[in-house]
């Protein structure tokens, strides 16, 4: 039988990865109540454009500047393994190999879309594009060993 894992999204600590010492004290935290794995975002851990924190912050998700902070060296400090990575279906698409490298360097097999925009899910045609591009990216994805998810 598998032993559970018990992991965090990186989300939930937005508000506290305001600095490197801050981020620090908080996944020290995490794993100080048992946690020990994190489920990362894509844009949380690299630079990202204002216009993507403003639609976050819209969303109610404030993710700050955490992409500014030395993410493999805070994972790797902190013992916590990495148990996936969000990222959007058009970085798949249109930057395949970033996504791999970045699942390399945190080491998991996890690559999770966080959410598809501008498609009418009462369409037929447009769900049938939208399950083409997703095999398609689930396809090359698969060729790297990793799996491809979607997050309702």
């Amino acid at each position: 039988m598998t032993t559970p894992v018990k992991a965090i999204q990186q989300v939930q600590l937005a508000k506290l990865l305001t600095s490197e010492s801050r981020a620090r004290r908080a996944l020290r935290s995490v794993t100080d109540a048992g946690y020990t794995a994190i489920e990362l975002l894509g844009f949380m851990t690299r630079p990202t454009p204002a216009l993507v924190r403003a639609l976050m912050r819209s969303g109610g998700m404030r993710v700050g500047r955490s992409g500014t902070l030395d993410w493999p060296a805070l994972i790797a400090e902190s013992g916590l393994d990495v148990v996936g990575i969000h990222e959007d279906l058009g970085s798949i698409e249109n930057e395949p190999e970033r996504v791999i490298a970045s699942a390399g360097t945190y080491r998991t097999g996890n690559v999770t879309i966080t959410s598809v925009h501008r498609v009418d899910f009462a369409d037929p045609d447009a769900v049938r594009g939208l399950a083409d591009r997703l095999n398609r990216a689930g396809r090359r994805l698969r060729e790297e060993g990793l799996r491809l998810h979607w997050h309702n």
